[in-house]
């Protein structure tokens, strides 16, 4: 596994609902639409990545409240609260990072993992 910075794309909200089960991951990967995140990476198709509060925050004040009407200040809460407090081992949860909602293709990133 390596850690590389990967952009996250949202595309259309079609796209991202019914490509993304899980309607926490919907809600992050719309709040940080755009933005680099440091993902963990096993392969081209097979990456997750780590959100901070204030990653959320931040990205909570800078959303598009129009293009993202489905989202409020309580859904950002309930995500710090599930995805940043530490488990009894140091860790917190990890977003799975889809390939149709990140911008590189996994044959880039194939070829990221091979130069780093």
């Amino acid at each position: 596994m390596k850690k590389l910075s990967l952009v996250v794309r949202v595309g259309s909200v079609r796209s991202m609902v019914s490509g993304v089960t899980s309607e926490d991951v919907q809600k992050i990967l719309a709040l940080l639409d755009g933005v680099a995140v440091e993902a963990h990476v096993y392969s081209g198709t097979n990456k997750c990545f780590n959100v901070t509060e204030k990653m959320l925050r931040d990205a909570w004040s800078n959303l598009d409240k129009d293009k993202y009407y489905w989202i409020n200040e309580s859904h950002v809460e309930r995500l710090v609260e599930r995805f940043t407090v530490k488990n009894d081992y140091g860790n917190t949860l990890a977003c799975t990072l889809p390939n149709s909602h990140c911008e590189s293709t996994p044959a880039e990133i194939e070829k990221m993992l091979e130069t780093a």
